[in-house]
């Protein structure tokens, strides 16, 4: 018990940092209107229009990938060693910029966001299923 208790406290206690740092940034799912996304992100870099809206372009850090639940919950399961492997990655990662784009519809609503040229449908959090169905 004298050894498990130190034990438990460096690696659990420090509370998972390399979850905490890759799921520090915003949330692009989360931001349903232009006005949200120039909000939480600042003004465009760039802003045009297409044949199905118009959109802005950004240049963010620090872009929350959809992996950090699944990094906590191997942080949590291994007792905290995973961060013996994942944090030295996760803040580099982090820190690297990303070219962010947002097509909205007339009404000013996200249609979809691309990052670094992948898109991503607004709507993918909600179709999550555990069990791939």
């Amino acid at each position: 018990m004298r050894v498990f208790a130190p034990l438990f406290a460096l690696f659990v206690l420090p509370g998972c940092m390399s979850a905490m740092i890759a799921s520090s940034g915003p949330n692009l799912s989360a931001l349903p209107t232009r006005q949200d996304v120039v909000e939480e992100l600042g003004e465009p870099r760039d802003s045009g229009q297409t044949e199905s809206g118009s959109f802005d372009e950004f240049e963010i850090r620090n872009y929350s990938k959809a992996g950090t639940d699944i990094l906590a919950v191997f942080c949590v399961l291994t007792l905290g060693t995973a961060d013996v492997v994942a944090l030295p990655f996760t803040p580099y990662d982090t820190a690297r910029t990303h070219d962010v784009k947002f097509l909205y519809d007339d009404s000013e609503s996200v249609i979809h966001y691309e990052v670094d040229g992948s898109l991503k449908d607004y709507n993918e959090h909600l179709n999550f299923s555990p069990f791939g169905a």
